[in-house]
């Protein structure tokens, strides 16, 4: 249940044209970043997602994406209206509209927006908003590249001229890290972490996929497979429980880590005895995890 765009030519991946439309679907998007190969992908997909619902009591494949950027958009909402956050950066935020909303809604406060990616990505993006007339002067597009440590494309060196070290700063990622292997996902961490060491305050917010959150839904591991299989990748189980991971980023030099869950829906019907018998409740089992990683002081 992840997007990026290809690693090595910032084509945009399948499943990003996919998360796309979802985002659109539901309000969270504008026209210009929804792709016609997005809506076919989910209008073709959808007769499996509504099987797979009945099968897991009301878990959704177009719901657990939209807990996840909400979930995401929340912990951003609360850093910015806290006072704590006044530039963002997102890396490899795909076709999300993100960026475009925060820009907007927090112009007054002051919100400085970047996004991150891979050149060829970052150029497409940066002409489509310019042709939609949604180009804003507090949200920049940068090409950066997550995996390198140093040179024009490094975390450090994009948004160099772009960020104020005065200021509280936030790194985000979703859907990127899945489609890498756990030492891969460290480095990048560990990156971040240095990054944010600059800034009066920093944090990271991300998704976090755990192998015990899908334990028992074979629907949730035959999509796993299916995308894997379809962006031509390996999408990985980095860790089992919460615990691993925040052991993992403490580690790497994180102060504090909290995972947030969202609330689950409550499913009605047959959805709804599907998961009590199931599950001993009136809800879908939570799959979705947001990490929210504060660096020291």
């Amino acid at each position: 249940m992840a997007e990026r765009t290809d690693s090595n030519s910032g084509r945009i991946s399948p499943t990003a044209h996919y998360t796309g439309y979802v985002w659109y679907r539901n309000g969270l998007s504008r026209d210009a970043l929804a792709t016609r190969r997005g809506f076919v992908m989910f209008h073709s997909l959808e007769p499996f997602m509504r099987l797979g619902s009945v099968l897991t009591g009301g878990l959704t494949l177009e719901g657990a994406l939209l807990q996840r950027h909400q979930l995401i958009d929340a912990t951003l909402q609360r850093l910015v209206e806290h006072g704590k956050v006044r530039q963002i950066v997102e890396i490899a935020g795909g076709l999300s509209a993100r960026g475009v909303r925060f820009a907007e809604r927090y112009r007054q406060q002051g919100l400085v927006y970047v996004e991150g990616d891979l050149p060829e990505m970052a150029e497409r993006k940066r002409a489509t908003l310019a042709a939609a007339g949604l180009v804003a002067p507090n949200h920049q597009i940068v090409p950066l590249n997550a995996l390198v440590d140093d040179g024009a494309l490094s975390l450090m060196q994009a948004t160099r001229d772009i960020v104020d070290p005065e200021q509280g700063t936030a790194v985000v990622t979703e859907g990127l890290l899945p489609y890498f292997e756990l030492p891969a996902v460290e480095a990048i961490w560990g990156r971040v972490d240095r990054f944010l060491r600059g800034f009066p305050h920093g944090v990271y917010v991300s998704d976090l996929n755990l192998r015990s959150a899908a334990d028992g839904l074979s629907a949730v591991e035959s999509f796993r497979r299916f995308l894997s299989w379809y962006s031509g990748g390996t999408v990985q189980w980095h860790f089992e429980e919460e615990s691993e991971a925040v052991a993992s980023l403490r580690r790497l030099g994180f102060a504090s880590v909290r995972v947030h869950t969202p609330p689950a829906p409550r499913p009605r019907g047959a959805a709804a005895l599907v998961s009590r018998l199931k599950w001993g409740r009136p809800g879908p089992p939570d799959v979705v995890r947001v990490l929210e990683a504060e660096t020291a002081a």
